[in-house]
């Protein structure tokens, strides 16, 4: 009898299959022997053999493919693929690629298998029984395919087949795509320093963060750590529009921020700003006809017009009016990076199993479990009357709402979750104002040195303290 099947989506086949891709390539385009690596993916003729690349080098030219995997390291096993449709009986890649080498990528942990393809065939064919057999099914469509394998213990082939190699290869550089207020960029060593000691142990493995913004914090742990649920949320439904695009139609958003990089620079002033405002307008224009439920083509039209606003406008802000107009004016950037496709295509590839909620952060509380660790950077109390920017959208998180979330931070407590909090320090300013210090009693308070940067008078943007406030349960061990 067959296995049951496992089920992978045509979305995170392509989301692997491209990750793949793009850091193999990059692997070989810094080795000293390679003379050029040309990605032949699009060409029917190399379509029709299976071949990804031609990689050129001194000593030679190799046909190279290229095999993504999310999970086959926490198993020690390659998937070799002998059927890559089960219904009509078609041969897999594996045994019909005229590809010189198999690069088998591992995209979790950054494991990158180079195997001689023929030698390797070779081998596995006299001993395909022994290996267990696997079924992967995808669905396209209203349709399903099941593809299928052999599970191929990587130290056998390591260990038989002359002339395999691997390298390490370093983490893919992901972070923000956007520029957010408040981002936590500066303070992360501070975070990083106090993360609870469950998540490095694998005792902790789910993360929420329900006021995302640039998502900072995230990127940064997601390169660190694995976890096998991730939520992340915000009540800015544009923000979260953009995210899933991101996530689910990344190709069409790159290619939309190309043309409007080029258009853009190919701009002199005044004709650059002009240029910003009509987007700016074009933005404002369709923000009540978006489905913030689908991805589309209106949807990536829209995020586009985001992310290229928020990378050339002042300061690289995000701020509406009651209106709920994005209304930042023209930032006069001399060469602003609108589209970091690299970035984009990384961040799209770790949003793959990621929930995206649009809501209040109180949502997020059915979800959290003793195993969560949860990250809140809340729109920041103003510490003077002039200080007062959180209109990231059109609701007001007004004291009220800073003790509602200090009263969810205590019923999460309450269920043995693992929290971690910022907020601005009003003693910066009035010393006496113990705001804070009332509604976190009993949890650990730190104050951190930061930089403020939102402040229309640069003279006043300089050495602030901000508060990171924690549970106990989320403690790390005392330095000796």
């Amino acid at each position: 009898t067959s296995p049951m099947p496992m089920s992978y989506s045509m979305r995170d086949a392509q989301s692997v299959a491209r990750r793949a891709a793009s850091d193999v390539e990059a692997f070989l385009q810094a080795r000293s022997e390679t003379r050029s690596v040309r990605n032949v993916e699009d060409d029917p003729q190399f379509q029709q053999i299976d071949v990804d690349l031609v990689w050129e080098t001194q000593k030679g030219n190799y046909l190279v493919e290229i095999k993504g995997d999310r999970i086959g390291h926490q198993s020690g096993n390659f998937f070799f693929e002998t059927v890559s449709n089960k219904a009509r009986q078609t041969p897999g890649c594996f045994l019909y690629s005229e590809a010189d080498l198999l690069f088998y990528y591992f995209i979790e942990t950054g494991k990158l298998y180079i195997l001689p393809l023929p030698e390797t065939r070779r081998w596995f064919l006299e001993k395909e029984e022994d290996f267990e057999l696997r079924e992967t099914t995808t669905p396209v469509g209203k349709r399903r395919y099941t593809t299928v394998g052999r599970l191929v213990p990587i130290e056998q082939v390591v260990a038989q087949v002359e002339g395999v190699w691997h390298e390490l290869l370093p983490a893919p550089k992901v972070g923000p795509f956007l520029k957010w207020a408040g981002g936590k960029r500066q303070l992360l060593p501070s975070i990083v320093k106090h993360l609870p000691p469950g998540l490095a142990g694998g005792k902790i493995n789910a993360y929420a963060e329900p006021f995302l913004g640039s998502g900072a914090v995230f990127f940064r742990l997601v390169r660190k750590f694995h976890f096998e649920r991730v939520l992340l949320a915000d009540q800015n439904p544009e923000l979260i529009l953009v995210y899933r695009v991101v996530r689910e139609r990344v190709d069409a958003l790159i290619e939309a921020l190309e043309q409007m990089q080029a258009d853009f620079l190919a701009r002199e002033m005044p004709a650059r700003e002009k240029y910003f405002y009509a987007v700016r307008a074009a933005y404002n224009a369709s923000r009540a006809i978006t489905d913030f439920e689908r991805t589309g083509p209106v949807a990536v039209v829209r995020a586009a017009q985001m992310v290229f606003l928020n990378r050339t406008c002042y300061n690289g802000l995000f701020r509406v009016n009651g209106r709920g107009e994005f209304n930042v004016p023209f930032g006069k950037y001399k060469k602003p990076r609108i589209c970091d496709r690299r970035n984009l295509e990384a961040v799209s590839a770790v949003l793959q199993n990621v929930r995206l909620h649009l809501g209040d952060f109180e949502e997020i509380g059915d979800w959290v479990d003793n195993r969560t660790f949860v990250y809140f950077d809340p729109p920041y109390r103003p510490i003077s009357k002039t200080a007062s920017f959180n209109a990231y959208d059109t609701s007001q998180f007004d004291d009220q709402a800073q003790r509602r979330l200090a009263a969810f931070f205590r019923r999460l407590d309450g269920k043995g979750a693992h929290l971690m909090l910022s907020n601005s320090d009003p003693k910066n300013v009035d010393p006496a104002d113990d705001f804070f210090d009332r509604l976190y009693a009993g949890f650990h308070i730190r104050r951190i040195a930061a930089r403020r940067n939102i402040n229309s008078n640069p003279k006043k943007r300089g050495a602030v303290s901000e508060l990171l406030i924690t549970n106990p349960g989320s403690e790390p061990p005392a330095e000796n």
